[in-house]
């Protein structure tokens, strides 16, 4: 079934030379696969970080530190210090005198206080008896039953009133008319109110409250 073919030989004619020689085809050369193109430098994987070797070492943080020079002894760490032990009896005693002397200068405060008002009191009384009569004789009339006419009063405040006060004499003519009537009572009023006189000394408070009321 197969086909075979003869080379035909055709002879070559006389007085033209040699025949040619056969055909013979030229051996073929063998497969070499062509060499992958280069990858890209943005594609190529990122250089491993060299190992520590003898000139490089470790750190404690993971980076690298130069290794010790040879024949030169590393370092010890410093030891850690001691905790500091607290003296609980001292801080104990410290706190406790520490509120004992904050409460001493407390009573010593409040006693001052106390006798500073007590000394006030007494004071006032003292002078209550001394200026009553004076105090007296300017309020009221002189058989004591009724106060004086308020023109009287502000035409003579003047003489009971505390030293500095700032209360300029009055004349029955600037209080006839009725506004200046009051107008001068109203500012009497005010600037003898015991609650402007609280941190007056004791003549000058109980001035003011008797011409108050």
């Amino acid at each position: 079934g197969g086909i075979s073919m003869k080379a035909l030989c055709i002879p070559p004619e006389a007085g033209t030379g040699p025949a040619p020689a056969p055909y013979t085809p030229a051996p073929a050369a063998p497969y070499t696969p062509a060499a992958a193109p280069a990858a890209p430098r943005s594609q190529q994987p990122a250089a491993r970080p060299a190992a520590p070797g003898d000139l490089m070492e470790l750190d404690m943080s993971g980076g690298l530190a130069a290794a010790p020079a040879p024949g030169i002894a590393r370092q010890a760490p410093a030891p850690p210090k001691p905790a500091v032990q607290l003296d609980r009896a001292k801080l104990v005693a410290e706190r406790e005198a520490r509120e004992k002397r904050e409460y001493e200068e407390k009573m010593a405060r409040h006693e001052e206080q106390k006798r500073r008002e007590e000394q006030g009191k007494k004071e006032k009384v003292e002078l209550a008896d001394k200026l009553g009569k004076e105090l007296q004789d300017w309020a009221k009339t002189p058989d004591g039953q009724t106060f004086k006419e308020i023109r009287t009063l502000l035409s003579t405040m003047h003489n009971v009133i505390w030293k500095d006060s700032g209360w300029k004499p009055l004349n029955l003519s600037e209080l006839v008319v009725e506004s200046n009537i009051k107008k001068y009572y109203r500012k009497a009023i005010l600037m003898a109110h015991p609650d402007r006189h609280q941190s007056a000394d004791s003549e000058q408070q109980v001035r003011a409250d008797r011409i108050f009321n």
